[in-house]
């Protein structure tokens, strides 16, 4: 009942509320991860690490008849599909 005669309040209070809890959220301080992932644990507990960046493309060529195209030289594009047996 009250939400048929109010509405417009009720409302304007919901959207208080959401606007107070993005304004808070995007106002938070970057704080670091207090625990470290397992991944990341164990390499650098075995010495190997664990920033590796290569050039992007793949060493081994692999043929591929169906599905997207290893090259990533240009995004997008469609899925191309042969209709062979699996």
């Amino acid at each position: 009942k009250r939400i048929i005669r109010y509405p417009y309040k009720i409302l304007a209070n919901i959207a208080i509320i959401f606007s107070l809890i993005i304004v808070a959220s995007v106002n938070m301080p970057e704080v670091p991860p207090t625990l470290t992932d397992p991944y990341t644990a164990w390499r650098n507990y075995t010495g190997s690490s664990t920033n590796q960046a290569g050039n992007g493309t793949l060493d081994i060529p692999a043929a591929t008849e169906s599905g997207y195209s290893r090259e990533d030289n240009q995004l997008g594009g469609g899925f191309n599909f042969d209709y062979t047996p699996v």
